[in-house]
């Protein structure tokens, strides 16, 4: 890691839409609302990354770890000048998707044995709470957790807080390349994570105090 800031990477995994997109796509909802969600998500991934960036470089004094990509290949023993990027970046994506495929597999299995029924519960009409549960469920790594929130959304069982709420905390598989990728600094993606969720609760409940409807 250190290419590119905390506080960018905290943007995009506010912004990204993972399964929410092809969701609302299948099922004909206005392109204009969709345009609105996106919106709303990507100036509040904006906002959440400026900030943590300043409170990460202005206020905790802390720097990037690397500068440029070859310091970042000479720690992840790439051997990219040796065996060349193609082979290099395979055998990286041939170990990072053994690793996602055997985490996803663990979560489907506890996602399924919950149930969707059990999570409409846990957020049907619970202001704030709602969206505090929902970004929780945002944070399981796995793409199973956007599909239960929007069409929990779309079925009118949770409102436009709490869907954002834990849209914004969903980031697909990302945490978890980010645990693998960044694994020898492990509070950096402990607080990377956590700011994600506090930023996804607080960000679906300014959407519920300000009245905004998709």
């Amino acid at each position: 890691g250190g290419l590119i800031t905390a506080g960018a990477l905290v943007a995009v995994f506010l912004s990204t839409s993972d399964e929410m997109l092809p969701i609302f796509i299948s099922e004909a909802v206005p392109a204009w609302t969709i345009i609105k969600i996106l919106a709303v998500k990507m100036v509040m991934g904006i906002l959440f990354g400026f900030l943590l960036d300043f409170l990460y470089h202005s206020i905790w004094g802390r720097k990037m770890r690397y500068r440029n990509i070859h310091t970042m290949c000479e720690s992840e023993h790439c051997k990219c000048d040796d065996e060349g990027i193609f082979f290099s970046a395979l055998r990286h994506t041939i170990h990072i998707t053994i690793f996602l495929f055997l985490v996803t597999l663990v979560l489907e299995a506890v996602i399924d044995g919950v149930g969707e029924d059990a999570l409409a519960g846990f957020l049907m009409d619970r202001p704030v709470l709602g969206e505090i549960l929902a970004g929780a469920i945002g944070m399981v790594p796995n793409c199973a957790s956007s599909v239960v929130i929007t069409q929990l959304y779309l079925q009118k069982v949770i409102g436009a807080g709490p869907m954002m709420a834990g849209l914004f905390t969903n980031a697909g598989v990302g945490a978890l390349v980010l645990c693998r990728m960044n694994r020898k600094h492990v509070k950096q993606n402990v607080g990377i994570l956590c700011y994600l969720y506090v930023a996804g609760v607080v960000g679906g409940i300014l959407i519920d105090l300000l009245g905004i409807n998709f």
